[in-house]
């Protein structure tokens, strides 16, 4: 099954993530904070394409195993049926048969299975507690910093097979940064950045194949883990962006995840009343009140759609939908 930006998140549940190895749970997290800079990021994009292309082939795996048990349960079941066939010539066949099959059930199979359950349970939590820490203390940021985006990549990457393509373009988008001077020589991470892309250049120049497994040296991997946790983007931001996608929708239990989500956030502290968009936020909980009790389409006047523009062009996010109502406003003026 392929896994698109459109039905990523129907497919992929909370149970799914946790079932994900450790280097695709983080490639999870990288999507859900960035997803909102896809078409505006060229290297974000490619870093989710991976992702999506990854988590389809595991997805894919992961419903391949039922399907093989199943096929040896109908085995099983045909066996068993002809076998019964056989033994219903004679009653003392079947009492002995009966017998057997009350021995049978003794196992210590199931006890084996359970306690490795067990084990991998209690294992699990150690990994999100970690996770958690690391987000708190990230700084919430509008808009997440260049040096921040590529230390994602790199680490995303990491012990991964990547083709020629992928780390040409990665070090093109490393390049383009510079020029645009997004990076500057006096930012605080501008040694790891000339660092990453020397050695990229040089991991491209040293590929014999199409495709190799790419790995980071030790003191870039950690220098690529601890930046990549050192920003992340504003509750609020993340809120806004949600709410936008169900504008023109009649998704009744989204809007009401996003009304959850926002009181949990209100509760926990994550937004506060200096929040830039604290305002912002207020009137979105209103109107998903409003339509979540109604059960009618989450709508959006003009006003409104000219709010989230401000809100959402000071950290360059705009989505091109948005933008129309604006401009068809001022060409009705012209003509005027």
């Amino acid at each position: 099954m392929k896994i698109t930006k459109s039905n990523h998140n129907s497919i992929i549940t909370a149970g799914l993530v946790k079932e994900m190895p450790s280097e695709l749970k983080e490639a999870h997290s990288f999507y859900e904070e960035s997803v909102q800079f896809y078409e505006e990021v060229p290297e974000v994009k490619e870093a989710i394409d991976l992702y999506l292309e990854n988590v389809s082939d595991w997805v894919g795996k992961a419903k391949d195993k039922p399907n093989q048990n199943s096929g040896k349960e109908k085995k099983s079941t045909a066996s068993k049926s002809s076998s019964t066939a056989k033994k219903t010539s004679s009653a003392a066949n079947k009492r002995s048969n009966t017998a057997k099959k009350k021995s049978t059930p003794r196992k210590s199979t199931p006890k084996k299975t359970t306690q490795k359950r067990k084990t991998t349970a209690t294992k699990r939590p150690k990994t999100t507690q970690k996770k958690t820490v690391r987000q708190e203390n990230a700084k919430p940021v509008n808009k997440i910093s260049p040096e921040v985006r590529f230390a994602k990549r790199a680490k995303s990457l990491h012990e991964k097979v990547a083709t020629k393509t992928q780390i040409a373009a990665f070090v093109k988008a490393l390049q383009r940064a510079i020029l645009k001077k997004e990076i500057r020589k006096n930012s605080p991470h501008a040694n790891f950045i000339m660092d990453m892309q020397r050695m990229l250049v040089n991991f491209h120049n040293g590929m014999s194949k199409s495709q190799e497994k790419f790995n980071l040296p030790a003191s870039l991997l950690k220098k690529a883990v601890d930046l990549s946790d050192d920003e992340r983007v504003r509750t609020s931001v993340r809120l806004v962006n949600r709410y936008i996608g169900l504008i023109n929708t009649d998704k009744i239990a989204s809007m009401k995840r996003l009304l959850d989500a926002i009181e949990k956030a209100i509760k926990q502290g994550k937004i506060k009343k200096e929040d830039d968009y604290y305002s912002v936020i207020n009137s979105i909980t209103k109107k998903l009140k409003n339509h979540t009790s109604n059960h009618t389409v989450l709508d959006a006047t003009q006003t409104e759609l000219a709010g989230l523009q401000d809100v959402l062009k000071k950290y360059n996010t705009l989505p091109s939908r948005l933008a129309q109502p604006k401009a068809r406003k001022a060409s009705a003026v012209k003509k005027k």
